[in-house]
């Protein structure tokens, strides 16, 4: 029954029945992806020759522009090429990959876009976490542009639009598991032992690692 539910889901394709949300969540990977793959694409290869501050080239004034909020962006920044190098390789094709599996149902569409949605927050995280923790050296917050359009618009979108996308198959795969789990056999007791171990490891490991790492602080400083 789970088999011919999401066979009859795929085998349909195109726009014209998909809802108002399903339709701007196909328009919003088009964007995303094509951002991550032309706009930082441009970012990456020019940090990797160039930089954007000595480039002539449209995507070089862009960057410029940027970097006047954020100076990392026109120069060679370890950690931004590293965030933008995941995000062109991976996230920018991956995007693409989930507009084509909404356009054509097809069921993987959900796995893909948590996944990308988590690398998105995550990137957002990344890029402007260490900074902070420095005390925002690279960042201009004396103009409001600079403050609410560059540094806190431009990088929002990435971080709240992905979370509701990431809420969205959160609760798709969740219903999915559901379903498939009442069509199935229990789990056997050695699975579930299995399970009970592996979720023990993890939890004891959570509940060690800080007071571990606090020791070690604490002894390098003696």
């Amino acid at each position: 029954q789970m088999g011919s539910k999401m066979a009859s889901g795929s085998g349909s394709r195109g726009m014209h029945d998909m809802g108002f949300f399903t339709r701007l969540s196909f328009v919003w990977f088009i964007i995303d992806g094509l951002t991550h793959l032309i706009i930082e694409g441009s970012y990456l290869y020019m940090a990797l020759t160039v930089t954007p501050n000595k480039s002539d080239s449209i995507f070089g004034v862009i960057w410029r522009e940027y970097a006047k909020a954020d100076a990392r962006w026109g120069i060679r920044d370890g950690t931004i090429i590293s965030m933008e190098f995941m995000t062109v390789v991976i996230e920018g094709p991956m995007c693409i990959m989930i507009a084509y599996a909404i356009y054509n149902r097809l069921p993987w569409r959900h796995a893909a876009q948590l996944i990308v949605c988590f690398g998105e927050i995550y990137g957002g995280v990344m890029t402007f976490g260490p900074e902070w923790v420095m005390g925002s050296p690279a960042l201009d917050t004396s103009n409001w542009v600079y403050t609410y359009i560059y540094l806190f618009w431009f990088n929002f979108v990435w971080v709240i639009v992905p979370a509701i996308l990431l809420v969205e198959s959160w609760l798709q795969l969740t219903r999915a598991c559901a379903i498939a789990k009442s069509e199935v056999k229990q789990p056997t007791a050695i699975s579930q032992l299995w399970v009970n171990v592996l979720v023990g490891s993890l939890v004891l490991y959570m509940i060690l690692l800080v007071p571990i790492l606090a020791w070690k602080v604490t002894a390098d400083e003696q």
